[in-house]
């Protein structure tokens, strides 16, 4: 049934009963809840499949370029990984973090390989000296300290000496700026082939008068001072070459005079 109702401008509009109006809405909102369940549905059996479903469980985990002190095994079980745990659900971040608490670790990348695997991608810290303070550290080659020693451990590494633990930890940011400026001088000296020929044993560091070096074959204390190394380089190798040419061994050799040479046997 409809009502009609006359406008000014004698036109007749057709109105709808109040009754069919709110059926049809009701009707409307029926239909869209049945929609929403349904979806709901659809979604709740697809996240069920993958959840439950065997096509993404860890089957296996490939490790690349393990690391010289850590083998596949010891970082697969480092990792907190399990076999058969679903791949979707894997918090990845947390697998870096497990990872990164190994002091060897340097970086850490987890990747998820679908359906079934995860790429371990490791990379070490390298060492490069050994920094003896209260006890023994090992630093890479970019001058950071990253692992304490074990006492049994046997690593043939240059050390460093000098630094001191306390005032390490109460300036910091003064004395890891040294201990940079010692990694860089040390860095710089086994580039040297009259250097690494004789090896260095120890990089002795004095707030005060500088760098001491003392190296292996011939054991040798060489004695830069606290700058100008560029040039004192250069006098420790035409002192080198007289040394192997005339065979004689100087057990000092004192460089911090720019342009001298004091050399004692």
């Amino acid at each position: 049934m409809f009502w009609t109702r006359k406008l000014s401008s004698n036109r007749r509009v057709r109105t709808r009963p109040k009754l069919y109006r709110l059926s049809r809405s009701g009707l409307d909102w029926i239909r869209l809840l049945l929609l929403i369940v349904g979806l709901g549905g659809g979604i709740y059996g697809a996240y069920h499949w993958i959840v439950f479903s065997d096509f993404f469980r860890l089957r296996q985990i490939n490790v690349i370029a393990p690391t010289p002190h850590l083998t596949e095994e010891a970082i697969i079980r480092l990792s907190g990984l399990e076999m058969g745990s679903n791949l979707l659900g894997l918090r990845l971040h947390k697998v870096e973090s497990n990872l990164k608490r190994i002091s060897w670790v340097k970086n850490v990348r987890v990747k998820r390989n679908l359906p079934s695997g995860i790429i371990l991608q490791v990379e070490e810290h390298h060492p490069f000296a050994i920094l003896k303070m209260d006890e023994s550290y090992l630093i890479n080659r970019e001058g950071e300290i990253f692992r304490k020693m074990r006492k049994e451990e046997q690593i043939d590494l240059p050390l460093i000496t000098g630094f001191d633990k306390e005032a390490l930890d109460r300036f910091p940011g003064y004395y890891r700026m040294k201990l940079k400026e010692a990694h860089s001088f040390l860095t710089a000296l086994t580039a040297s082939e009259e250097i690494r020929m004789r090896g260095i044993s120890r990089l002795d560091y004095d707030l005060a008068r500088g760098f001491t070096v003392f190296t292996r074959e011939p054991e040798t204390e060489i004695f830069f001072g606290k700058e100008e190394f560029e040039g004192r380089r250069e006098e420790l190798a035409r002192m080198s070459r007289l040394m192997s040419e005339s065979g004689i061994v100087y057990r000092r050799i004192d460089l911090h005079v720019a342009g001298k040479v004091f050399a004692r046997m």
